[in-house]
């Protein structure tokens, strides 16, 4: 009996995991009686990756960012401090400010206490304004020039009747010079046609501005100077935004942009990352979920609500 007890001990330790960077994950687990299956199925995610978690393994994870998910993820479940499983990564020290909560729905279902808790990571309203504020205000002034410049040309207008002009009974015709030189222009106050203005005896002198005068068609009227409406447009928050699709399987991928334009439709391969850039919100559609990462402005967007399908569509961004 002592030989067995002895023998199984030293098979235990045998297939214990060597101390490591995971082997508080591994030890916390197995204290709590929980399988690797089980902790995949509450996490929602693959086995694999608990395992290379188990193992300080997290080379085969596409970006360090997934792999701080994760673990932060894993050490809610085992209610281990998450500094010090951090701690023992240290490829993932300086990641630990910009980890992304990959399940936070897991988290609050199972743990009623993180309900309270919003993960500030997946903000994807906040997005640099500061050009497009620069270039809103540039406009602004340019609009607001143009008004300056052109508001006294109707505030400048005035009436001038010429005294000794011989005006037909029928209606009359009354003379307004625009601030703009050399310009004269008349305006008829009824339907009745425009009639030749004669300059007195005492004008004969001035034969260029009589024969300008006589030569200004009636059509012409001086109207208010209607200044265009600006269009100024606020910043387009979505324009410019950056989509990063990383294939670990072989996956269909479609990506549509808000203007309709189509950025992807192809096969993407295992191995191989896709980058484009269009304005938001992006219509994605994935043929196999599981098997693609997917990273909006630089920020890992959460795809483990949908581990339990194969193939699903997306809108991303825009909100």
């Amino acid at each position: 009996m002592g030989k067995r007890n002895k023998k199984r001990r030293n098979q235990e330790k045998k297939d214990a995991p060597p101390q490591q960077s995971g082997n508080r994950l591994y030890l916390a687990r197995e204290s709590r009686g929980l399988s690797i299956e089980d902790v995949a199925a509450r996490l929602k995610l693959d086995v694999g990756k608990i395992s290379a978690l188990e193992q300080g393994n997290i080379a085969d994870f596409a970006a360090p960012v997934f792999a701080a998910g994760y673990l932060r993820a894993y050490a809610r479940l085992l209610e281990l401090s998450e500094a010090e499983v951090f701690a023992d990564f240290d490829e993932l020290v300086s990641t630990q400010a910009q980890v992304v909560d990959p399940v936070p729905a897991v988290n609050n279902e199972t743990y009623g206490r993180m309900g309270s808790e919003k993960s500030s990571q997946f903000s994807l309203r906040e997005k640099p304004s500061g050009n497009r504020l620069k270039m809103a205000g540039f406009v602004s002034a340019i609009v607001l020039g143009l008004i300056y410049f052109l508001w006294p040309a109707n505030e400048g207008e005035h009436v001038d009747v010429s005294p000794g002009a011989n005006v037909s009974p029928a209606g009359q015709t009354v003379e307004k010079t625009l601030s703009v030189p050399g310009v004269v222009t008349e305006e008829v106050t009824n339907d009745t046609p425009a009639v030749d203005i004669q300059p007195p005896a005492a004008q004969q002198e001035q034969p260029a501005e009589t024969e300008s005068r006589a030569e200004v068609t009636p059509a012409l009227s001086v109207e208010p100077v209607a200044v265009p409406d600006a269009e100024v447009k606020a910043p387009d928050t979505g324009l410019n935004s950056e989509l990063v699709l990383i294939f670990h399987s072989d996956s269909w991928a479609e990506v549509q942009d808000a203007r309709g334009q189509r950025l992807v439709y192809r096969l993407g391969k295992a191995g191989t990352r896709r980058v484009v850039t269009g304005v938001a919100p992006f219509m994605v559609q994935l043929g196999y979920v599981q098997g693609v990462d997917i990273l909006y402005n630089g920020t890992a967007y959460d795809l483990s609500k949908y581990a339990n399908r194969r193939s699903v569509r997306l809108r991303i961004g825009g909100e």
